[in-house]
């Protein structure tokens, strides 16, 4: 068997006597951007891998982050927010979604129903105006209906031009390093890789370069380039299907780095490639309380066991179960696929997923 990755597979005969009969790729965020890469461009390297929330198209991630920018940038600064003004906000959508799947545990799974059940004019500050951390001013609420809509860039990257929302009003953070950091010219992490991608990646050093002026449509054809390099969002799995290759895709519901919804575009460009045939190689769950390797609910789960079964035994990924890995938590949920989200039955204890069932609308 000729595999392009010869070095690995030649060492491992050596020392086993052996060559290896299957090879697979697990990783998270870029870990989870390389095992797309690797299915797409190498599809006789793997036969299957497990990609947890990808950074797939990390020039689209990172450039168009100038979202996040502009928004906390709203009425020359005013958009801003603090951190404990984050969390009246995240308070108040758990407040009102957390109950939404029958189970009060601090993690909201049906985010579709927080859609229509948070509405975040409902913490408006007297006449609009920042009177404090326990509402938001008329600036910060346009900020955050800024960041929670999908923004087109005006760019088409790798066949996309749309830079994903945020889900923070779907239960996602923004505490800690992800948040907005300390002021409106201070910004956090969103900032911080569009500072590194657009300085370095596009102007290429300049020491006159100004993350805080830089305008995308002044550097098309370079952040294209770019696309074109790092990016694989519109690179064929054809190759890898027709390998026999198998993929399990994965994203949490509160990442406040990679949103989920930028996952859901890429499964929603399968679907729209593959058709009915997409379940046949690749399966797509989302994860409630899950956030970027950190978040309300952890998710544990055997992502090694379900891909060698799929790929050696024909076995598909059927209830799968995630344990919770935050440090004392004892408690697991089913992991549903895409679109389902879990419910709580009515009975049993909300710590065990046996008392839940995957539902959709």
């Amino acid at each position: 068997m000729e595999r392009p990755g010869a070095a690995a597979w030649a060492i491992i005969e050596e020392a086993y006597g052996v060559e290896p009969g299957w090879s697979y790729f697990i990783g998270g965020s870029q870990g989870g951007h390389e095992a797309l890469d690797a299915a797409a461009r190498y599809p006789k390297d793997y036969d299957g891998v497990v990609a947890n929330y990808p950074a797939y198209n990390v020039t689209m991630m990172h450039i168009g982050a100038v979202n996040f920018r502009d928004a906390l940038l709203i009425d020359d600064g005013a958009g801003w927010m603090n951190p404990t003004e984050v969390r009246t906000l995240t308070d108040a959508v758990y407040a009102a979604c957390d109950p939404l799947d029958g189970a009060a545990d601090g993690i909201v799974s049906d985010v579709e129903a927080c859609d229509e059940a948070f509405d975040p004019a409902t913490l408006r500050c007297a006449d609009g105006a920042d009177t404090g951390d326990d509402c938001l001013s008329d600036s910060q609420l346009a900020a955050v209906e800024k960041m929670t809509t999908d923004y087109d860039l005006g760019i088409e990257i790798e066949g996309d031009s749309v830079f994903a929302k945020s889900a923070l009003l779907q239960g996602a953070l923004y505490q800690g390093f992800a948040g907005f950091g300390t002021g409106p010219y201070a910004q956090g992490l969103q900032f911080a890789v569009l500072d590194a991608t657009s300085r370095y990646g596009v102007a290429g050093g300049d020491p006159a370069h100004d993350t805080y002026t830089f305008d995308p449509l002044q550097h098309v054809d370079r952040i294209q380039e770019l696309g074109e390099i790092m990016d694989v969002t519109d690179v064929d799995l054809t190759r890898f299907q027709a390998h026999g290759g198998k993929v399990i895709l994965t994203h949490g519901t509160i990442d406040d780095f990679i949103t989920p919804h930028n996952t859901v575009r890429y499964y929603e460009r399968q679907q729209e490639r593959f058709k009915d045939r997409l379940d046949d190689f690749l399966r797509f769950y989302m994860v409630p309380g899950w956030g970027h390797g950190q978040g309300r609910f952890v998710a544990q789960y055997d992502g090694l066991g379900a891909i060698v079964d799929w790929v050696e035994n024909g076995v598909a990924p059927e209830g799968l179960v995630a344990r919770d890995g935050n440090p004392g938590a004892d408690r697991t949920r089913p992991m549903c696929e895409y679109p389902a989200w879990p419910q709580h039955t009515g009975e049993g204890s909300i710590d065990d997923a046996e008392s839940f069932v995957c539902v959709t609308r």
